[in-house]
């Protein structure tokens, strides 16, 4: 459905205080709220109010995550590697701390990533299983079991670094180098 208005102007709606969301296609439920609820224009297009959601950190953080894991998943999966399309933003992570660490330990690792050791054994099955990674026992420790890339999980880290590398350029091309920074540095703080 065609719209008079172009999406970057605002409407009567927005300036009078409330928040837009338009979905071209009026089949689709918008944010939970099909044609029963929100307000539907005559122009077909559904408005809702988000209240104070656009003003909170969380909430904008949460948009920006979602878009950026999307934009992730679709770079990674556009390479046609049928491995590194499974390779989740967490899963390229424990890779990289663990290319970075050799013989690192299990529960090193999941201290470094934020989760429980329990948590993170059947990350690692899953990238053992992929041929990425290889535990073995812990020299000083044979209870303990320390984390290796293999060959082909080395090989897989940087062929997907130059995949990264690609994903952030395009998620921050509309930022110049200076908000670029200066948004890492407030992402820094707040975590």
């Amino acid at each position: 459905m065609a719209n008079a208005r172009k999406a970057n102007e605002p409407s009567d709606y927005l300036r009078n205080g409330g928040t837009e969301i338009v979905d071209e296609n009026p089949n689709r439920t918008l944010a939970g709220v099909a044609s029963g609820g929100g307000m539907i224009d005559n122009d077909g297009v559904v408005r809702i109010s988000l209240g104070i959601m656009p003003n909170l950190i969380g909430y904008n953080l949460r948009l920006a995550q979602l878009r950026v894991f999307d934009h992730f998943r679709e770079t990674l999966k556009n390479d046609g590697d049928p491995v590194i399309a499974t390779i989740t933003p967490g899963l390229f992570r424990i890779l990289v701390l663990v290319r970075d660490n050799p013989g690192l330990n299990q529960s090193r690792l999941a201290a470094a990533v934020g989760i429980d050791r329990s948590t993170l054994v059947p990350i690692l099955n899953k990238l053992g299983k992929l041929g990425l990674i290889e535990r073995r026992p812990a020299r000083n420790d044979g209870r303990a079991h320390s984390v290796h890339l293999t060959f082909e999980g080395a090989s897989t880290v940087g062929r997907m670094e130059d995949l990264v590398d690609q994903h952030e350029e395009e998620i921050a091309q509309t930022l110049t180098k200076r908000e670029r920074t200066q948004l890492i540095a407030l992402l820094r703080k707040l975590g």
